[in-house]
């Protein structure tokens, strides 16, 4: 990677046109104000927080996050035009809050364009995403107070939720 966070912090930083992964973030980093646009990847980690960022025109994934639940944390965010989920967290391992995630466009058969394996989704818009899965898929946890618009996808709709919950969404196409 260009930056590898061995549980540090990367603040106020611009990262353009890596051809691998921009950033590897360990358990207890913290990236903020930062801009990682038009890499190969965007950024990898496991129980690391990202806020304030915005993460765009990447190749494969904007964000993707291990498996680290109380700890990987993606808020206040802009997450756009990846190729590749915008948000993608591996065994239901996050939160995602106060962010927009628009435009991003993700294959293979688990994958929402979006927003993958959140175990919270708060107050954010996920729009004009595609995926094979659509906008969101959870497959446990809650979405609240999120709007999910124009997402597209070939086997199911905007939202693809099982065992998870929504709570004061607005789900329009």
């Amino acid at each position: 990677p260009a930056i590898e966070c061995l549980g540090g912090a990367i603040r106020s930083c611009t990262l353009t046109g890596h051809a691998e992964r921009a950033v590897w973030l360990t358990s207890g980093s913290v990236m903020s104000n930062c801009l990682v646009a038009g890499n190969g990847r965007g950024i990898d980690g496991n129980g690391s927080r990202i806020e304030h960022c915005v993460v765009a025109g990447n190749g494969l994934y904007g964000v993707m996050l291990g498996s680290s639940p109380s700890n990987n944390v993606v808020e206040h965010c802009t997450i756009v035009s990846n190729t590749g989920p915008g948000v993608y967290f591996s065994n239901n391992s996050g939160t995602l809050r106060d962010s927009v995630i628009a435009h991003n466009a993700a294959s293979g058969d688990s994958f929402a364009g979006g927003v993958t394996g959140a175990s919270l989704i708060d107050n954010c818009v996920i729009a004009g995403n595609t995926g094979a899965v659509g906008g969101v898929y959870l497959s446990s946890g809650l979405m609240r107070n999120t709007t999910i618009a124009d997402n597209a996808s070939e086997t199911c709709g905007g939202a693809f939720c099982f065992l998870g919950g929504m709570v004061n969404c607005i789900v329009y196409s």
